[in-house]
């Protein structure tokens, strides 16, 4: 429980951090919005928004099992094709 703690990231501090695909390294947006099941208590999803390739004011979702990995710096996914929709 206290490990699980210590990795726990307040969704403020998530938005507007790049979106990175490891495929080619092409910024793909920002996050600017964190999806929450309250039931489940997890993320399940992001927002990305301007800043990048797909971007452009999209408001591409990018499904929680997609992310390979997430920091201060950057959230990483394998590629493009992990962005699935809009918002």
């Amino acid at each position: 429980e206290n490990a699980r703690r210590e990795r726990a990231v307040n969704s403020k501090q998530i938005k507007g951090i790049p979106v990175i695909s490891i495929a080619d390294g092409e910024k793909l947006g920002a996050v600017d919005h964190v999806y929450l099941d309250p039931t489940g208590k997890q993320v399940v999803g992001f927002s990305i928004g301007s800043g990048g390739l797909l971007a452009a004011g999209t408001g591409t979702i990018i499904d929680a099992v997609n992310v390979r990995s997430l920091g201060p710096d950057a959230m990483t996914v394998p590629d493009k094709t992990a962005a699935t929709g809009k918002t």
